[in-house]
């Protein structure tokens, strides 16, 4: 019996091991254990592959959703506006060429059109009231547009650090003093203590107003022939040339920074008006250059005063028998299509590189070699001179 039993016990294990073999369970088991181990980083990637997208998913959700209530906010406030005032708008974007397919840096081709225009308009008397608050070099300008390309160029060749245009090993130090020899504006006094809300205020109650005007505002009351005051004609002159020229910005508006000036006009020779513009440009360039907007965005507009970089570095170049006097201040020189016309000059005009200047500069760097090269020729021989004393003072005159 117990053989019996044991036998009956051995032949009821073997059939549930042949069940269970016949079923597959213990190899498929192995087998899914074995298949789990070869593709296991597979379907890790797989798995991080899937969060990364389902997170981008939600992320485009999101931004769709902020963007839908942006819309909305925009409906709501063009909504509250007038016809009349939405007509303004429009009127002062054109009158002043902003417009987002034309607009590279702030002095664009529009502004210094409508500048001129302002200057123009102007009666001989507003000109000597100009004239004795120091700013007459102003009225030398006549419609001088930097290219953007050339200033696009230009702009990443300095180095805010050292104040210094950066060109193919050449250095072109640039300061207060520059932009004065340039345009002429006041220097030394005391500097510009810059208070927005006052500035604003004065501005506000000068000219009767509740709220800040665009800059054609002031500059039509010129073009217009209005009667105004001699102050007051010299605020709007100067509101236009700093919006404009001088501190440009890619707004419509002008810049409460420098209204304060308006308050004590009396005192408005005494300020340092290069040492502002100054500084007011090598913070564009690194806004320009480095700096994001309040949108997290790269900026596009370069809002400084890109005449004078351009004369500073046009200034530097040989152009041989086309070179220009040299008299200052420089506005005196450089008008309608000049920089234009001599920026062209200097540009590399390859299949390879497009909008790339510093032709001129590698030529002067060339001539500085063939004259140190020349030198010490004529110092191995000293009993026989290679090269005249007119030659050696012709090449050091070039250079």
């Amino acid at each position: 019996m117990p053989t019996m039993m044991g036998s009956e016990n051995s032949h009821f294990v073997d059939y549930c091991y042949d069940e269970m073999i016949g079923h597959g369970n213990i190899e498929d088991c192995e087998l899914d254990e074995a298949v789990f181990e070869f593709y296991k980083k597979e379907v890790f990637l797989f798995v991080v592959v899937l969060c990364i997208c389902l997170y981008l998913t939600y992320l485009h959700l999101w931004n769709f959703f902020c963007f839908a209530l942006l819309l909305q906010k925009i409906k709501q406030l063009k909504s509250k506006l007038t016809p009349a005032e939405l007509n303004v708008i429009v009127n002062d974007k054109k009158s002043l060429g902003i417009n987002k397919h034309e607009v590279k840096h702030g002095f664009s081709r529009v502004s210094a059109k409508y500048f001129s225009e302002v200057i123009e308009a102007l009666t001989p008397d507003q000109r000597k009231v100009i004239s004795d608050y120091g700013f007459g070099s102003l009225l030398m300008y006549e419609k001088c547009v930097v290219p953007t390309k050339f200033i696009n160029w230009l702009t990443h060749q300095i180095d805010v650090r050292t104040s210094e245009i950066v060109v193919n090993g050449k250095f072109i130090h640039f300061n207060k003093v520059s932009v004065h020899k340039v345009l002429g504006a006041p220097i030394g006094g005391d500097p510009l203590i810059v208070d927005c809300e006052a500035g604003k205020a004065f501005v506000l109650s000068k000219f009767n107003l509740t709220k800040l005007p665009p800059v054609s505002f002031f500059g039509d009351k010129i073009k217009n022939n209005e009667s105004l005051p001699d102050d007051d004609m010299f605020i709007c002159f100067m509101m236009v040339a700093l919006s404009c020229f001088l501190c440009p910005d890619p707004s419509v508006y002008p810049s409460t920074k420098y209204m304060i000036a308006f308050k004590d006009l009396s005192r408005f020779q005494n300020i340092d008006w290069s040492l502002y513009i100054y500084e007011w440009l090598i913070g564009a360039v690194r806004k320009f250059c480095f700096g994001v907007g309040k949108s997290l965005r790269s900026i596009h507009t370069f809002g400084g005063c890109s005449y004078v970089l351009a004369v500073l570095y046009l200034d530097c170049l040989n152009f041989g028998t086309f070179d220009v006097t040299r008299i200052t201040p420089r506005i005196l020189v450089w008008k309608g299509s000049m920089i234009k016309h001599y920026s062209d000059l200097d540009e590399l005009r390859t299949n390879m590189a497009k909008d790339v200047f510093g032709i001129l500069l590698i030529l002067c760097i060339v001539r500085q070699m063939m004259l140190i090269i020349m030198l010490l020729s004529t110092l191995r021989t000293p009993h026989r001179l290679l090269v005249s004393d007119q030659d050696l003072s012709v090449c050091l005159v070039e250079c």
